[in-house]
């Protein structure tokens, strides 16, 4: 007989009903944050101004270039800022 001593079949199935539907209700809930957090990363990433249409690295150029003036001290701090 499978259980603890003591417990009865019935007891035992109850008890096995409700860990499975207590896993359940809480994988509900994980998925449902899941979905929730994917359905609003892009428009989330499109309001920090990411793009798809252009990719990383050119956009490092970019600032490269457009920090050519600065002193490479506040160079390395902007770069590692973006980071």
């Amino acid at each position: 007989m499978l259980g603890l001593p003591g417990m009865k079949t019935r007891d035992l199935a109850t008890s096995a009903f409700r860990f499975v539907l207590i896993i359940g209700v809480a994988n509900l809930f994980a998925d449902m944050t899941y979905e929730g957090a994917r359905g609003v990363t892009g428009p989330f990433l499109g309001s920090l101004g990411a793009r798809a249409d252009e990719p990383v690295l050119p956009s490092r150029l970019d600032l490269a270039f457009h920090c050519r003036w600065r002193s490479r001290a506040k160079f390395v701090r902007l770069i590692v800022k973006k980071f």
